[in-house]
C-alpha cells in the first residue's frame, strides 16, 4: 500500500515547544497504524501573506488566487494532501494569526453560489481528513474549542473527516516534554486517527 501523505501545519513559532512535542507524539502514534510520509511546515516562520479580499477567485471554477506566492503554493499542498494537521497554541483566546491567515487564503475553494466546495475540487476531497491539535494554558477545553472553531466549520462545510485533540494545562514551555501522560494522550490520539482513517478509505 502506498504511503499516506500528511501535511502538518505548526502554528507556533517555537519548533521545540508544546505544539511541536504534541505533533511528534501524534505522528508517532499515527505511524503505528499506517505508513505515512509527513511534511511539517512552521506557518509563523513562513509569514503567510494575507488575503486581499478582492474576490477574484469567486467566479473561477478552480482554485484561483491573484497572489502567486509561497502561501498559495502551500494552499495547493493542503488541497493535494490526504491528511492535514493543524497544531497550535491558543494566543489571546484564539488561534495564532498566521493560521487564521492561512484559512483566509483557502477561500478560493469555496463555491459562493452553492455554499460549499467547488465542484471541480471534489475529487481531491474524497479521502481528505482535517486533524486539529490545540493546546492552551487554561484548564478549560472551551478555550481550545474556540480556537479550533474555524477549522471544524470548514471540515463540516466541505464534508471532510475531522478529528480533534484538546490539550489543556500547557502553561509554559516544556510542559508536554515533561508530562508523560500528555505524551501518551497524543500518541493514542494518533493511533485513533490512523485506525479511523484506514477504516474510512477501505
Amino acid at each position: 500500500m502506498a504511503k499516506t501523505h500528511v501535511l502538518v501545519l505548526n502554528g507556533s513559532w517555537n519548533n521545540n515547544g508544546n505544539s511541536a512535542w504534541l505533533i511528534n507524539k501524534f505522528l508517532e502514534g499515527l505511524k503505528q497504524e499506517m505508513e505515512i510520509e509527513e511534511r511539517i511546515v512552521n506557518v509563523p516562520r513562513m509569514n503567510p501573506a494575507t488575503c486581499y479580499g478582492c474576490l477574484q477567485c469567486r467566479n473561477k471554477d478552480d482554485f484561483y488566487c491573484v497572489q502567486k506566492d509561497e502561501t498559495f503554493e502551500l494552499e495547493k499542498d493542503i488541497l493535494n494532501t490526504e491528511i492535514v494537521v493543524f497544531a497550535f497554541p491558543i494566543y489571546y483566546f484564539n488561534m495564532p494569526g498566521p493560521i487564521k491567515t492561512l484559512l483566509d487564503r483557502f477561500v478560493p475553494s469555496y463555491d459562493w453560489d452553492n455554499n460549499g466546495l467547488k465542484q471541480k475540487l471534489t475529487p481531491m476531497f474524497k479521502h481528505k481528513r482535517f486533524v486539529c491539535i490545540v493546546n492552551c494554558a487554561d484548564v478549560q477545553e472551551s478555550f481550545c474549542e474556540r480556537g479550533a472553531y474555524a477549522i471544524k466549520e470548514t471540515a463540516n462545510l466541505y464534508h471532510i473527516a475531522y478529528n480533534e485533540l484538546y490539550m489543556v494545562g500547557c502553561d509554559g514551555e516544556g510542559i508536554v516534554e515533561k508530562d508523560i501522560k500528555k505524551q501518551e494522550k497524543a500518541i493514542n490520539f494518533g493511533k485513533q486517527v490512523g485506525v479511523e482513517h484506514l477504516q474510512s478509505i477501505n
